[in-house]
């Protein structure tokens, strides 16, 4: 639709609506808006809380230092493991080794077959 340079627009401003306009915005918007509460921020770190703070810490370390003393004592009686006669004769026997006789054994033949049975 293409418009006639002649044809008249069927609407009507007011007069002085465009005068008014800005004025009447915002006396709308001043009616239309609330205004913001900000709320109230707490402290963080206030009296309570550092003292509440220092008291956990406290029970901790205190905890802490109870439960390995307790465990301590445990450790020191607590039976000792006692060894098989095997290991304490086996302990005997390579103490009382002489370095050459652990020499002669490893270069003896009876080793070297032992280790080629065994690895086969």
């Amino acid at each position: 639709m293409i418009l006639d340079p002649h044809h008249q627009n069927p609407f009507k401003v007011p007069e002085g609506y465009f005068e008014m306009l800005p004025e009447q915005i915002m006396q709308h918007i001043e009616q239309h808006t609330q205004p913001t509460v900000q709320p109230q921020r707490k402290q963080r770190f206030g009296a309570w809380s550092i003292v509440r703070y220092a008291v956990a810490t406290a029970a901790t370390v205190a905890l802490f230092f109870a439960f390995s003393h307790l465990y301590n004592l445990h450790q020191d009686t607590a039976p000792a493991v006692a060894q098989s006669e095997y290991e304490i004769g086996s302990d005997y026997m390579l103490a009382s080794l002489d370095a050459n006789d652990m020499f002669e054994y490893l270069t003896s033949d009876d080793f070297q077959q032992n280790e080629t049975f065994e690895n086969n």
